[in-house]
């Protein structure tokens, strides 16, 4: 395990924990969203550094490498993937890569939904991720890491080999109890449907409930992703939740150690105030909750961490996109009590369920963050604050009740009744149905148009099901 030494950041005042773009040298990162940020990076290389993508081909490492030969460009010496460019790697089939010389960014919210929860059921070695991207442990990490994988798979030690039913409902409260968002409910659902382990929405929010808040992070609370790196990192928080018996410590990881092994000695920082134990919790329930009701018999997803407000009923503003949504705020159409919603945006519909980043920052922007509601079938960014509720099933494209609200109609969401309701009457809900048409799919050929007919719903994960 990865000793983190506490030292001051090097980045300047104002900008440590930024979600800007950073440039750095040397980082280990795991991409589960596949291209993450890239799509609109602006990426500065130095030469002789190392970047290391750790894990069995498939985990996005192959759009990674696209993104990378078609974004990076070096200032100095060239790319290498496994000795090879960019370009001649697509097609490999290697357990992992190792890229020469570029830098990446840093997203504070991937922590907890993606860093913290692959961690904690053993996917990656535990204490390396949350490494900030310039520290100079980063580079000894990449290579530790890569001596874990040739261990792992000299011992042939793969996921399914150590992966169990409580692997995920230990992850589940680890990003419940750090106040990660509801992207991790996607990654975690998809994730257990490739392990063959069956995990449902519902146990998100049974965790949850009685999983108490002990790290007091970013984007609701007052600590950057390096600030917990320096008061111990991602192994003491492991350790404290094993403590306060919210995980199990003897379930395996990928380096045939168990949590505990691991993480029984993890260094705490002397006066940190970052990570807590759990009887002194700054919230008594985790972050997540799931809704269910009229409006989304299937469930939707709300992250509870960074709202206080657990109640609120208003009109319905409607919108088929979330570039129609983003014109009216702008336009300051918006009026406090209104919840917006935005539709067509679900795993079908979109299709892919894109990140809703801009309009909620919008609506935070225009200080609406704090009197208004937001209900779609697509997803937001970890980021996000407010009573903003996403996944919405069935969705849209399929017909589910979103398809059917009409502007003006009443909304009403209860959090701690788990409740999401539109206050339309069953019969009135029937005419509309009827009446109701599927529209056109934005792709009629192609990959996306493949994706949208074989993609499953956002309660199981939205999956790929496979074709009869």
């Amino acid at each position: 395990m990865m000793q983190n030494s506490p030292q001051s950041s090097p980045l300047p005042a104002g900008n440590r924990g930024s979600s800007a773009l950073v440039s750095v040298q040397g980082v280990s990162m795991v991409f589960q969203a596949g291209t993450v940020a890239l799509k609109e990076a602006s990426l500065e290389i130095g030469s002789g550094e190392f970047i290391s993508l750790i894990g069995p081909s498939g985990c996005g490492k192959t759009t990674l490498l696209r993104l990378l030969a078609d974004l990076i460009q070096p200032t100095s010496g060239a790319i290498r993937v496994g000795g090879k460019t960019p370009q001649e790697a697509r097609k490999s089939r290697a357990y992992g890569y190792v890229f020469q010389a570029p830098t990446l960014m840093e997203w504070r919210t991937v922590l907890q939904n993606v860093m913290l929860p692959l961690e904690v059921m053993g996917f990656s070695p535990i204490g390396y991720n949350a490494i900030p991207a310039i520290a100079p442990e980063k580079k000894e990490a990449n290579y530790r890491a890569m001596q874990v994988l040739a261990d792992a798979i000299q011992h042939n030690r793969t996921p399914k080999s150590f992966l169990t039913k409580k692997s995920f409902t230990n992850a589940i409260a680890a990003v419940a109890a750090t106040g990660g968002s509801t992207n991790a409910v996607l990654h975690l659902l998809a994730i257990a449907h490739e392990a063959g382990i069956k995990l449902s929405l519902e146990e998100f929010d049974k965790i949850s409930r009685k999983v108490p808040v002990i790290a007091d992070m970013l984007p609701w609370g007052q600590y950057t992703a390096w600030e917990l790196w320096e008061a111990g990192g991602i192994p003491l928080i492991i350790r404290r939740l094993i403590e306060g018996e919210i995980i199990d410590g003897d379930q395996m990881t990928v380096t045939g150690k168990t949590l505990w092994q691991e993480t029984s000695k993890a260094k705490e920082t002397k006066g940190q105030k970052v990570v807590v134990k759990a009887e002194k919790a700054f919230k008594a329930e985790g972050g997540l909750r799931i809704l269910k009701g009229s409006l989304a018999p299937d469930g939707a997803v709300l992250k509870l961490v960074g709202t206080e407000r657990k109640e609120h009923r208003g009109p319905a503003r409607v919108f088929d996109s979330e570039q129609a949504a983003m014109k009216a705020v702008l336009k300051k159409q918006i009026k406090p009590g209104d919840v917006v919603v935005i539709r067509y945006e679900g795993p079908k519909g979109a299709p892919g369920m894109p990140e809703m980043l801009s309009v909620t920052s919008a609506l935070v922007g225009e200080g609406l963050g704090s009197q208004v509601a937001l209900v779609t079938d697509g997803r937001f960014s970890g980021g996000t604050r407010g009573l903003m509720i996403g996944h919405v099933a069935p969705e849209a494209q399929l017909g589910g009740p979103i398809a059917l609200i009409k502007e003006g109609d009443t909304i009403s969401i209860d959090c701690n009744k788990g409740i999401l309701n539109l206050e339309v009457s069953a019969s009135e809900l029937a005419k509309r149905a009827k009446a109701w048409k599927a529209p056109k799919p934005h792709y009629k050929a192609g990959l996306f148009a493949r994706y949208a007919a074989l993609v499953s719903s956002a309660r199981e994960g939205a999956v790929l099901e496979k074709p009869e």
